[in-house]
């Protein structure tokens, strides 16, 4: 299947990204914030399925033109209406 390719992809591009960014040794600790690396590669392998293009947050490790923070808003706007309803 196409999806199981960048999704694959998407996969080996984040475990690059930990492999050169985010190693610990024994003497100094380097944190990562894995909720936010797993969001991006969402995204990531969203928009090349959809758009046929990445939008690069796991190559950059920043948020591209405010992707990631444009999606976290919109959820929080759905689960605002779900609470307080429609009418």
């Amino acid at each position: 299947m196409a999806s199981e390719k960048y999704r694959d992809r998407g996969k080996s591009e984040l475990v690059n990204s930990i492999r050169s960014k985010y190693l610990s040794t024994n003497r100094q600790i380097t944190p990562i914030d894995m909720a936010e690396k797993l969001q991006f590669l969402a995204l990531d392998i969203s928009s090349t399925m959809g758009l046929g293009q990445s939008f690069g947050l796991l190559s950059s490790d920043q948020d591209v033109k405010g992707y990631a923070s444009a999606s976290q808003k919109g959820l929080l706007v759905g689960a605002a209406v779900m609470v307080v309803g429609f009418g």
